[in-house]
C-alpha cells in the first residue's frame, strides 16, 4: 500500500495494482499510479541519494570508486 495525494480525491491508499511504474532517480523514487477514481498521477517518495565520497566502498558492491 502507498499513501498518495490525488488531486480529485485527496490522500488515498493505493495498492500494487494501481502502480504503473517505479523510476529511481537522483532526487528520489518516482511512483506513477492510477488512483481509484481513474486519474493518473505521480509521487516522489524516499529521499535524495547522497553522493559517494571518493575512496569509499559502495554499499551494494563493496567496490571502491
Amino acid at each position: 500500500m502507498l499513501d498518495v495525494n490525488c488531486p480529485d480525491c485527496g490522500r488515498v491508499l493505493i495498492g500494487t495494482r494501481q502502480i504503473i511504474a517505479v523510476t529511481n532517480g537522483g532526487d528520489g523514487i518516482e511512483v506513477a499510479y492510477v488512483c481509484w477514481c481513474g486519474r493518473a498521477g505521480a509521487e516522489r517518495v524516499g529521499r535524495p541519494r547522497r553522493p559517494i565520497s571518493p575512496g569509499k566502498k559502495t554499499p551494494a558492491t563493496g567496490v571502491r570508486r
